[in-house]
């Protein structure tokens, strides 16, 4: 790193950590609870600068994004047979409902008719139990 960057990280740094976030001046509600976020490390290794060290990594990049790519085709090729699978079910119990209704319209129908009847028949037996009969002579 040049010293000029270096020059720049800092000058930035002090002018960062100098201004206040608006974060930080936010109030807190009473309710809110205030916690305490654990104190983390973090570390880096400095890139290599040995190009065999460079291809190894970027060649386990490759095979590793390439096992996922595999991973992620049975995913899908599972995924794409489930919906097949569900398809067939919800056109098979189309054709149940189908039916059941077709069968549910016939038995309307055929109580509708024999209401008809009933009511046909009651007003018969009406006529003929209400019917004046001439006193015999």
């Amino acid at each position: 790193m040049s010293s000029s960057q270096s020059a720049f990280i800092a000058v930035a740094s002090v002018i960062l950590c100098a201004a206040p976030l608006s974060g930080q001046t936010a109030l807190l509600p009473d309710s809110a609870p205030v916690a305490t976020l654990v104190t983390m490390t973090v570390t880096a290794d400095a890139p290599s600068s040995n190009w065999v060290v460079r291809a190894a990594a970027l060649r386990q990049s490759v095979v590793d994004l390439a096992e996922g790519n595999r991973q992620l085709a049975q995913t899908l090729r599972r995924s794409d047979a489930e919906i097949v699978r569900l398809q067939t079910r919800l056109d098979s119990l189309k054709q149940v409902d189908a039916r059941r209704r077709a069968r549910l319209a016939t038995l309307r129908d055929s109580i509708s008719s024999t209401r008809a009847r009933r009511q046909a028949l009651e007003v018969k037996l009406a006529k003929r139990e209400f019917r004046i009969v001439p006193p015999p002579e």
